[in-house]
């Protein structure tokens, strides 16, 4: 289970560093328009990356209900998934849809190879 424990340890810090970048160099022009929406949503997505981190390193470990733990936090990325790729399609930023779609496809690979 090194793949999915990897995958989804790189797909947490990397959500937290993608906000991380967008919030510093104020990328994120829906803080003035739509405060409280992109505040929740970047509540939800801090969220599923901690839960994903903490499945990752749990699945290292072995540690009891780490794959219970795992399928949480990969459910909660692949809603992400589905839904974030609207705002970029919106934007004409096909580039971020691929990659939503590549790792889409990563997750669901991960899902199978845990079950």
């Amino acid at each position: 289970m090194i793949i999915p424990s990897i995958f989804t340890i790189v797909i947490g810090l990397s959500m937290i560093t993608y906000w991380s970048i967008a919030l510093a160099f104020k990328q994120v022009p829906e803080i003035k328009d739509e405060p409280i929406r992109i505040t929740f949503h970047i509540v939800a997505e801090i969220t599923t990356a901690v839960m994903l981190i903490i499945s990752g390193i749990c699945l290292l470990m072995d540690v009891g209900n780490s794959i219970h733990i795992f399928l949480l936090s990969t459910g909660m990325l692949l809603y992400t998934l589905i839904t974030s790729p609207g705002y970029f399609a919106q934007l004409k930023k096909y580039s971020m849809v691929i990659i939503f779609t590549i790792i889409l496809t990563l997750s669901i690979y991960s899902v199978i190879i845990v079950i």
